[in-house]
């Protein structure tokens, strides 16, 4: 990322009017389906506003592999095992199945969503596609701050959907009888 001293000449809208750099950032993202490579480049333009574009290649398959539809199997497999065993009657609880699922999620948010420095300039973090299933994303020449800012921008938003849910619960008052008692 580029880095700005606090005593460059600007002009009267706040914008920087020399040393202005422009930061890029080349990756590699591999799944069990898509392998891309790409490069983002950015600037900023005024004191609030930055301006960013990318480019990248992606090959993909269009049909799972053998190896991906016994992953996805498996879970799927495990996750109705467990619900069969916690669910209190004969039929699979879909309260339960979604509480099994939720939990996952977080956990594998967790585990994957960490960042690895390898050396000054690689970050490389584990992750999921949008299907589920595990990817790895390397990111040459970044900073770390931009893994910080990530995960706190992550953990910033999960709370506040937290107090929202929160607050549309506590507001809900019971709904008042309609006939007499």
């Amino acid at each position: 990322m580029s880095r700005f001293n606090s005593r460059q000449a600007r002009d009267r809208f706040g914008r920087w009017t020399s040393g202005r750099k422009v930061s890029s950032v080349p990756y590699t993202r591999h799944s069990l389906r898509s392998q891309t490579a790409g490069i983002n480049a950015g600037t900023n333009i005024s004191k609030n506003y930055r301006v960013s574009a990318g480019v990248h290649f992606r090959v993909e398959r269009r049909s799972p592999t053998k190896f991906e539809s016994a992953v996805t199997a498996k879970n799927e497999s495990a996750i109705k095992k467990l619900v069969k065993k916690i669910s209190p009657g004969e039929h699979l609880d879909p309260v339960i199945e979604k509480t099994i699922r939720k939990a996952q999620n977080r956990v594998t948010s967790k585990v994957l969503g960490q960042t690895v420095n390898l050396g000054k300039k690689v970050n490389v973090r584990g992750g999921t596609t949008r299907s589920g299933l595990p990817s790895v994303t390397v990111r040459y020449g970044g900073s770390k701050k931009a893994a910080a800012n990530r995960s706190s921008g992550i953990s910033q938003f999960n709370s506040a959907m937290q107090g929202k849910r929160v607050a549309r619960a506590a507001s809900k008052a019971p709904r008042p009888q309609r006939r007499g008692k």
